[in-house]
């Protein structure tokens, strides 16, 4: 279904209001005005739901219930305000802010919705006894999402019945109903939830594995399961495979661009993640053995180091293709910061090879960036590291013509790469290359 809106923008023209229409097709924004405005729909969109679902709880519950209620609503609101202000903070003064910005108050909106959706089901009676809707039932029922590897389910709804199967992260499951009593596992409370699986077999599984898969909220819903993810440090290498194969689905299904944009740099990013904790005395033992033939043509090995490495290339193809869109910056940054391998050691030549490849590439498409300033940094810490130890590089003992000739050649290409960056950092850059280029 295509998602279409009207953004009304009101002039004062005494003695009466003009109206100026905008039409934006949601599934398909073409521009940075349009991903602004459907990310502002989306979140007026969750902030209603949000408010309908607090105005039932707040007529069910009465007292001191309610005064507490009321009291966590509002300190919440600071609270999200102030998370997606920090949140974005980075990008703050470039032109997708206010996009990026109304998608962390959404994401942070349609949790709050879920939570006293919680609280609300408790508010009211629930009964014990569940069972699947026959085929001519109409009622519809809840789709729910599994959000992390290895989701037990069981056949009762305690911690002590047989597990019958574990669940990968993104597995869609049939809610039938839920428990009456909470339970307290691992400090967190939640329901069981009656569940059926695909195969037709029912059972149970923790409230906290799961959440619900709204139709219209799909990828919202799945970008929000992958950021969780990938901020824990702990992943195993396991659940970091687990993960990129959950994104290299779902990035397939029918989703706005620019959500299938994000979920294909998160799928590399869970690929560079995994490939960090492969053993290097293990590679021909299950399961490393078979993730590296299936990601032959993606990762390799560092001849260098020893290490994997996960092929630059498939970060700047992605910028690539999605060019046009707000993220292909935040794409081209974590390009950057992606280990190249090898090792230039005093070869002059390489380091600016490298530097060219990474900051450079990145200040070359963008800069005047958010991480202009950073990336120029980068830069003037290499040159300051090789100006105070120019005796020591290949550079002074070579006298190879063709060798000589790619090293000028880089210099002047991370010049022109330069030249219409702003940060002050800039000139002493400059003064240090011409310092390293000509020495005395």
């Amino acid at each position: 279904m295509l998602h279409k809106f009207l953004i009304l923008l009101f002039f004062p023209i005494t003695p009466i209001l003009a109206e100026e229409v905008i039409e934006t097709d949601c599934n398909n924004p073409r521009d940075t005005p349009g991903y602004s405005n459907c990310a502002y729909y989306a979140y007026m969109t969750a902030d209603q739901q949000l408010n309908d679902v607090y105005k039932q709880l707040t007529n069910n519950i009465k007292g001191d219930e309610k005064k507490l209620l009321i009291t966590a609503q509002k300190a919440w609101i600071q609270f999200r305000d102030a998370n997606c202000d920090f949140e974005t903070f980075n990008v703050r003064g470039g032109t997708g802010w206010s996009t990026y910005h109304d998608e962390c108050l959404e994401r942070m909106t349609l949790q709050r919705t879920s939570e006293l959706q919680n609280v609300l089901r408790l508010s009211m009676p629930i009964s014990y006894s569940f069972s699947i809707a026959s085929t001519d039932d109409t009622t519809t029922l809840t789709q729910l999402i599994t959000t992390v590897s290895n989701a037990r389910v069981r056949t009762a709804p305690n911690l002590s019945a047989k597990q019958m199967v574990k669940l990968p992260i993104g597995s869609v499951i049939t809610q039938l109903g839920i428990s009456q009593q909470e339970e307290t596992i691992n400090g967190v409370v939640n329901h069981w939830h009656q569940v059926s699986l695909s195969d037709g077999r029912q059972g149970w599984i923790f409230g906290d594995l799961l959440q619900p898969l709204l139709s219209d909220k799909k990828a919202t819903i799945y970008l929000n399961i992958a950021h969780e993810r990938l901020a824990k440090d702990d992943l195993t290498f396991e659940e970091l495979i687990d993960l990129f194969r959950f994104l290299a689905r779902v990035s397939t299904e029918q989703l706005a661009t620019d959500a299938v944009a994000e979920l294909k740099l998160l799928n590399l990013l869970a690929l560079q993640r995994s490939v960090t904790l492969l053993p290097l005395d293990e590679e021909d033992k299950s399961p490393y053995k078979q993730w590296l033939e299936e990601q032959r043509n993606n990762v390799f090995r560092d001849y260098a180091s020893g290490e994997w490495l996960i092929n630059i290339s498939l970060f700047w193809d992605l910028h690539t293709q999605y060019y046009d869109l707000p993220i292909a910056e935040t794409i081209a940054w974590d390009a950057v910061n992606i280990r190249l391998g090898g090792e230039c050691e005093g070869d002059m030549a390489c380091h600016v090879y490298n530097l060219n490849n990474t900051w450079g590439k990145y200040l070359s498409f963008y800069p005047h960036g958010v991480h202009a300033s950073q990336a120029i940094q980068q830069i003037h810490d290499m040159f300051t590291v090789i100006s105070e130890d120019t005796e020591d590089t290949y550079f002074l003992a070579t006298t190879d013509a063709e060798y000589m000739a790619d090293f000028h050649e880089g210099m002047t290409q991370l010049r022109n790469t330069l030249t219409p960056c702003e940060d002050s950092k800039k000139q002493a850059v400059l003064q240090l290359m011409d310092k390293i280029e000509s020495p005395q």
